[in-house]
Parts: structure tokens; sequence; C-alpha cells
């Protein structure tokens, strides 16, 4: 374990490296230098969680919302549709929330300093929904690859969360 002393002067002699040797690799350089040893590890893992999170969550919480708004909403209000289209609708739109809130559960769960899981099957079970379903979507959309991303990636990401957060409960208590 190194000491203050000794991490404030690896950043010193970054930043000299730095303006001997051009800036933008003295920059990486002294970027991994303050990650790596001025932050510790909860930190460094919250920071890539919120990356993560931003990369695989965001894009179909966004197009849940633009999908709710543009498509499932106005079916409700048009009254020539079938009977039988608005459960159908309603049905999908639950289990596209379901999956969503569950991957967002675990997200705020795995940010925890001390991870507590208290609904472990519901979300093993969110896990393996939002995984069927978004396969399924992707199924359906497996011409244009990034939504094949978009669909798959809550599942993935949500799926290795909780993996961990599991893990990081096992070893806290």
């Amino acid at each position: 374990m190194r000491t203050a002393a000794e991490r404030l002067h690896r950043v010193f002699r970054v930043l000299e490296n730095a303006r001997d040797h051009g800036t933008v690799r003295g920059l990486q350089c002294f970027l991994f230098v303050v990650a790596g040893s001025c932050m510790d590890k909860l930190t460094t893992f919250r920071m890539g969680l919120t990356l993560a999170a931003v990369l695989g969550l965001m894009p179909l919480t966004l197009l849940f919302i633009a999908g709710c708004i543009g498509f499932f909403f106005p079916m409700l209000v048009i009254s020539e549709q079938p009977l039988f289209a608005i459960p159908i609708a309603m049905g999908l739109m639950s289990i596209s929330l379901f999956g969503l809130w569950s991957c967002w559960k675990i997200y705020l769960l795995a940010m925890a300093e001390i991870p507590v899981v208290p609904n472990r099957r519901l979300l093993i079970c969110g896990v393996a929904v939002t995984l069927i379903w978004g396969g399924v979507l992707a199924g359906f959309t497996h011409k244009f690859a990034q939504l094949v991303y978009i669909f798959m990636m809550p599942g993935l990401l949500s799926a290795a969360l909780l993996w961990h957060t599991l893990r990081r409960e096992r070893q806290a208590g």
C-alpha cells in the first residue's frame, strides 16, 4: 500500500512527463494514475457502473418511453382498435416495464457501499425476464445490429451486476 506522499510524488512525475513528452499521452497517464491511486476501489467501481448504465440501460429506457408515448398511449385512446389489442399492448408494456425496473433496481443495489439484496428471487426473475424478452425483441430486429445491442444489453448488464452484487454481499456478510 502506498502512502499519500508516494502517490503525490508519482502524480508529480507523471505531470513532468506530460510537460516533457506532450499533453495527450501525459493527460492519459495522469488520469490513469489519479483513478488508480487516489480513488478507492468503490469509487472507480461506481464510475464504471454509471458508464455501463448510461451505455447499456439508458438507450432502452428512452426507447421504452418513446414507444409508450408514440405507440401504446395512442392505442388506448383510439377506439377503432380491436378489443383484444389493448390487453396485449398492456401485457407487452408491463413485461418491458418489469424488466427495466429490475435492471435499474439492480444498478442501485450495486451502487451501495454495503449491498443488501432484499428480494433476491424477484431480481433473479427480473434478470431472466429481461434476458428472454430482450432475446425475443432482438430476434425480431436481427437485421439492425444497433437494435440487437439495445435490446440485449440490459439483460446481460443486469445479470453481470446482480452476480457482482450478490458476490459483494456474500463477502461483506
